[in-house]
């Protein structure tokens, strides 16, 4: 993990800072959070830059090291650079000093036939909160996930309110003082999550939160990223069915070294899964189904006793991904590799996003295995997850 000055060639990109990670480049822009993966070959173009050769004196070596004219290869510096501003200019005129890079859930207000309440209490492993919202459409993205866990007659032991800023933002106050707040309303869910998380676990330190599902099994956890569609939540509703512990389907927290954190709300499974899932949970048939994104699902409550479980260690990364014409393969990817399907997808690295915490990300990143896998048989691709475990 090196660090590469930074680029002088025009703004935004004189306040970037760089670190060359698996061969490629990662750039970082403190000001809005934005994290940019480019290739070996932008890599090589940042260091003969940031070394002080203006572009066409770059293209000059470059040509000779690579044997083509330095002409085209001026031409891709160029573009490089056009790029790079173009990516980092669109993150500062959307940034905020307080927006969160995970989106909401966008569970459908109103999905289980019944108004949310704007205040209800829940507890969550051994801490009661009293959550209250000013936003129906904010009380409706957390009632939905969260009403399994309701306790109403519980005392608090934190009280969470959750209020729009005079600019029309949000703003989340715990105990009467503001914790976090973002100009962006609808990083309520997000920001409320990420609190409930920290409330949970003030001793950690926190190393990353993103998409995706986690499962362990034997002192070892495996996160499990994935898009919409992928086979995520169905692979991970049967790892659970095959003993594995359930520590949530939608949102991953890793605290420092890399150690996944239990948040098992309810999973939701899409209609195209509902006969596979069904075989492992035959209360499936049973349960009602909500619109989620526009697309019916339903909640399948597992795992609640996983709030107490201590956090795990992740030994394997696995990117899942459906596909029936397929026999099921796993394969391993390269760092820079999971890297890049990572920042497809929601990640938020801590705020203020510095080097010091995306370093600390890359480094953990190199050091624990990643996998893709293709399946069309679920069932027999859980039998093969645990081989990742021992080859990690």
């Amino acid at each position: 993990m090196n660090k590469v000055p930074s680029c002088p060639v025009g703004e935004p990109l004189a306040e970037v800072t760089s670190v060359v990670f698996d061969g490629h480049l990662v750039l970082l822009d403190e000001r809005t959070g934005r994290v940019l993966l480019y290739s070996p070959t932008g890599s090589l173009i940042w260091h003969a830059l940031a070394a002080g050769a203006s572009p066409a004196k770059a293209a000059i070596d470059l040509a000779r090291v690579f044997g083509v004219p330095a002409r085209r290869i001026e031409e891709d510096i160029k573009h490089f650079i056009e790029d790079c501003e173009h990516r980092l200019r669109e993150a500062a005129e959307t940034c905020s000093s307080q927006t969160e890079s995970i989106e909401s859930i966008g569970w459908e207000a109103g999905a289980t036939g019944n108004a949310s309440p704007l205040q209800w209490r829940v507890t969550l492993g051994a801490i009661t909160f009293d959550l209250s919202f000013e936003r129906p459409e904010w009380a409706a993205a957390l009632h939905f996930p969260l009403c399994r866990f309701a306790s109403p007659t519980t005392a608090p032991d934190v009280r969470i309110e959750v209020r729009e800023t005079a600019e029309g933002g949000v703003s989340v106050i715990e105990n009467g003082k503001e914790t976090i707040s973002s100009i962006e309303p609808e990083a309520a869910f997000s920001l409320v999550r990420r609190r409930l998380v920290e409330n949970l676990h003030p001793e950690l330190d926190w190393l990353a939160m993103l998409h995706a599902g986690v499962v362990a099994t034997d002192g070892a956890a495996i996160l499990i990223p994935g898009r919409s569609g992928s086979g995520k939540s169905t692979l991970v509703a049967t790892l659970a069915a095959n003993d594995f512990y359930y520590f949530g389907d939608d949102f991953a927290a890793l605290a420092v070294p890399g150690e996944a954190i239990p948040w098992p709300v309810p999973l939701s499974v899409k209609e195209a899964s509902w006969r596979l899932v069904g075989e492992h949970y035959p209360v499936l048939s049973q349960t009602v189904a909500f619109r989620s994104r526009g697309r019916l699902a339903k909640q399948l409550h597992l795992g609640a006793a996983s709030w107490n479980i201590p956090p795990q260690p992740v030994k394997a990364i696995l990117f899942p991904s459906y596909s029936p014409a397929e026999e099921t393969a796993i394969n391993s990817i390269t760092p820079a590799d999971a890297l890049a399907r990572l920042l497809e997808d929601r990640i938020w690295l801590g705020f203020p996003v510095t080097r010091e915490k995306v370093v600390a990300f890359l480094e953990w990143l190199e050091r624990v295995p990643a996998y893709e896998m293709r399946y069309r048989d679920v069932n027999e691709a859980a039998l093969r997850v645990p081989q990742l475990l021992k080859a990690s």
